[in-house]
């Protein structure tokens, strides 16, 4: 096969696999005659934004996004300072209808004020109505038991693993593959925070022996959490200070996380760990900012797993950018 046919059949197939998306609708008077624009991630360590599509809101509220993807994406839109979010499927139409911020809201400089998107079609198996469901179980689920939270009581653990049963036992009825992440690994974040002595409970149902979702944002923020306490004692304990600021060698810094037990025995999630710390210890002032920024480079240069090189590449893309003063993604 020639190299001229191998592109062509390459790029006939990716038309087939990617698919349009189109999100329209009507938005609050506020956005009259403004732009909006589809952003997505590219990753959830770097959160290095990628732009979908853009369209202008007519002066009677009317909008209209087009883009393609082969899978289920997070989309966040962003319109005159505000943002609202949206989970989009492949070949789907989203009637939607935004609304305007709330008059209380606190606006700080650089940082959008979210605001609802409201959907039309009525679907309620729909994955954006599913998940709107999901999140207001969890919200009463918290505010009914905020008391307990707080003080981290031992009368909480009956009324969690009651709640992780039933919203299990909806879950077994919703074929949506996305869904299920979203519900389990929002589970598991919810349990993180609410117990935290079942740490080995909780890795072995949701980590150990399960593949990477790279692609779901409730999977990567869990990943996160149950993490950061790692992250945190090898930071304290001076052992990513040295191997950063003065070993400066992208192999021996990997290894410095292996004595963690649950990182011991998976390379690839703990290069996926370790390239957090990277990004977290950006912020922090007692690393060389430069030191990071080289073993960034090392990263995508000796990583052999192609979405960490993507990773450690969009990591160095945001921290090269960063002027003083200002934030890594968060």
């Amino acid at each position: 096969m020639t190299r001229a046919l191998t592109i062509s059949l390459l790029f006939f197939i990716s038309i087939l696999t990617a698919q349009t998306v189109v999100i329209k609708g009507t938005a609050d008077k506020s956005y009259y005659n403004k732009t909006i624009t589809a952003f997505t991630y590219s990753d959830y360590v770097s959160k290095h934004e990628l732009e979908l599509s853009s369209s202008a809101i007519d002066d009677s509220g009317k909008f209209e996004l087009k883009f393609s993807t082969e899978k289920t994406i997070y989309v966040f839109l962003i319109a005159n300072g505000c943002r609202a979010e949206i989970y989009c499927e492949p070949n789907r139409i989203y009637e939607t209808s935004m609304m305007p911020k709330d008059k209380k809201a606190i606006e700080t400089v650089g940082n959008e004020v979210p605001v609802e998107l409201i959907f039309l079609s009525g679907d309620t198996l729909e994955l954006n109505y599913l998940i709107a469901f999901y999140n207001e179980k969890q919200e009463n689920f918290i505010n009914n038991n905020i008391d307990l939270i707080q003080n981290n009581s031992s009368m909480l653990k009956p009324k969690l693993d009651t709640f992780v049963v039933r919203m299990n036992r909806k879950l077994a009825n919703i074929p949506n593959k996305s869904y299920r992440n979203y519900v389990s690994y929002s589970l598991a974040s919810l349990q993180e925070k609410c117990d935290f002595k079942n740490r080995e409970e909780l890795f072995d149902k949701y980590i150990k022996h399960k593949p990477i979702v790279y692609e779901s944002p409730e999977y990567m923020n869990f990943i996160g959490v149950f993490f950061n306490p790692v992250i945190v004692s090898l930071t304290e304990s001076g052992v990513l200070q040295k191997q950063i600021n003065s070993v400066e060698n992208y192999q021996t810094y990997l290894i410095s996380f292996s004595p963690n037990k649950y990182l011991s025995k998976n390379d690839t999630l703990r290069e996926l760990v370790a390239l957090k710390a990277l990004r977290d210890a950006y912020s922090n002032p007692i690393f060389n900012k430069d030191r990071i920024i080289g073993m960034l480079e090392s990263a995508i240069n000796e990583s052999k797993i192609s979405a960490h090189k993507q990773i450690a590449q969009n990591l160095f893309t945001e921290l090269n950018r960063m002027q003083v003063g200002t934030k890594p993604p968060a």
